[in-house]
């Protein structure tokens, strides 16, 4: 194989590759990406056997063939290059060749490359940046649990105008349900994605633009479009946690609080930095109403304590009123609902469940577990 191409398109080409193919896997000749030729287009396709992609290049092809390319060390050699390059293999080599710059890596035949299972036929044509945007909004819940695999990933859903993808942890749940005009030309059985894959699959989707197509096997969900393909192991078939009945009705609420969000996020930042372990580790901290104003506190510990009165609209009980929150699933909660100016928070007591939810972010709502603090 011989190929001429842009250094700046085969860059990009590489560290999409790189984003899959593993840098230590089991199967040695999976840290390459397999390059090919079909139908006068190049090919390129990783894969570290959970998931696998395949998307083409813009190279003008001086000699058919194929080859084994070793993408995380040419990411390093094409930093800062420009122009054209020669890649070509000739049985014993691959040889890069830039203007002045010249390297080459030992051959490797592409018989030893991992197989790869493609797209199959059938599947359904979706909105793509819609299911993206769903999809990484329920994410930002998801904590990998080894010994509950079907809380690693998101629910998700699709029918032909509406999407639903569920993040599930511990403490806390968010949930993306909207309804889409056109989203879909067909109905998807749920697929359940392990976190580790899942930005992998919304970065397929963003890939894709306007639309892609969706196909769901027994064990793997396919995204593709113009030549690109994507697919992600599924963790199973796992029925959907029946988690609805967590959610206090709306008549049992006996108040919201409204907050800014800039604020909430920066009064947070402060208190985390009185817990011992660090904002990124905070265990918890308290939402207080006294006396009709609301104040955020730290827990606590051996660095002292933390104290802020903080702006807020409130709607129904105004009597004194406490409750502890997990820091790190308050603020992945937050990332939930990018994008959003205000904050409602309501409560039905301060041992159920919150909701958490903004007007200014169609279809997201989550659910917060109070925690106890001694």
């Amino acid at each position: 194989m011989k190929l001429l191409v842009d250094v700046k398109v085969f860059k990009k080409f590489v560290e999409r590759l790189a984003s899959v193919a593993p840098k230590s896997p089991i199967i040695q000749s999976a840290v390459y990406a397999y390059l090919f030729i079909s139908d006068g287009v190049v090919y390129g396709t990783a894969t570290d056997t959970r998931e696998s992609i395949t998307l083409p290049l813009a190279a003008e092809i001086n000699k058919e063939g194929e080859m084994l390319f070793p993408v995380h060390d040419a990411i390093k050699l094409l930093k800062g290059l420009s122009g054209e390059a020669m890649v070509h293999a000739d049985g014993k080599n691959i040889h890069f060749k830039c203007g002045k710059v010249k390297a080459k890596w030992g051959f490797v035949a592409a018989s030893t490359f991992p197989s790869v299972e493609h797209t199959p036929e059938g599947g359904i044509k979706v909105k793509a940046k819609a299911v993206a945007d769903a999809l990484r909004r329920a994410a930002t819940m998801i904590m990998v649990d080894m010994t509950r695999a079907n809380l690693s990933g998101p629910y998700t859903t699709i029918t032909k105008g509406h999407i639903q993808s569920l993040g599930i942890s511990g403490y806390g749940i968010v949930e993306v349900e909207r309804d889409v005009e056109g989203l879909a030309d067909g109905e998807l059985e749920q697929f359940l994605v392990h976190l580790d894959q899942c930005d992998g699959l919304i970065k397929a989707f963003h890939d894709a633009g306007d639309e892609a197509t969706v196909v769901v096997s027994d064990n793997r969900v396919f995204v593709s479009h113009d030549g690109y393909e994507f697919s992600a192991r599924l963790l199973g078939k796992s029925a959907l946690p029946q988690y609805k009945m967590l959610i206090p009705p709306t008549e049992d609420i006996e108040r919201t609080f409204t907050f800014d969000v800039a604020e909430i996020v920066d009064t947070l930042d402060r208190a985390s930095y009185f817990s011992e372990s660090g904002k990124d580790s905070a265990p918890s901290f308290f939402l207080a109403l006294e006396s009709g104003s609301v104040f955020i506190r730290s827990v606590e510990d051996v660095k002292g304590s933390f104290e802020e009165e903080v702006s807020a609209e409130i709607e129904g009980e105004a009597s004194d009123f406490s409750v502890a929150f997990q820091h790190s699933l308050f603020s992945r909660i937050l990332r939930a609902i990018e994008g959003a100016k205000k904050l409602k928070v309501s409560f039905k007591d301060k041992l159920s469940p919150a909701i958490i939810s903004s007007d200014e972010v169609e279809g997201v709502s989550s659910i917060l577990m109070p925690i106890r603090v001694e």
